[in-house]
C-alpha cells in the first residue's frame, strides 16, 4: 500500500482499491466509499467515518474491525 500511495501522490493519479480492512483504508484513503447491500452507506472523507458507520457497514464494533493499533476511529476523526 505504501508504494501505491506513493505512485499516486507523486504522478498525481487515481488508484482504486478494494479493502475490508478498516485500519488500512483508513490509513491510506483519501476517500472510502462503504458498501452494504449494494447501497452506498458512507462516501467521504477518512476522517468522518464515525464508528457507527462501520458499525452500520460490517454488523461488527469498529474495534473488531481494527487490526493496526496505531489507527483508530473516534466519534468524528481517524487518529493515525
Amino acid at each position: 500500500m505504501d508504494i501505491l500511495k506513493d505512485i499516486s501522490v507523486k504522478k498525481g493519479i487515481t488508484c482504486v482499491a478494494n479493502l475490508h480492512q478498516v485500519d488500512v483504508a483508513l490509513k491510506y484513503s483519501d476517500r472510502i466509499i462503504g458498501l452494504k447491500n449494494g447501497k452506498i452507506l458512507f462516501n467521504g472523507p477518512p476522517s468522518k467515518l464515525t464508528p457507527e458507520i462501520v458499525h452500520e457497514i460490517y454488523g461488527a464494533k469498529h474495534g473488531e474491525l481494527i487490526v493496526d493499533e496505531e489507527v483508530s476511529i473516534t466519534s468524528n476523526k481517524v487518529v493515525a
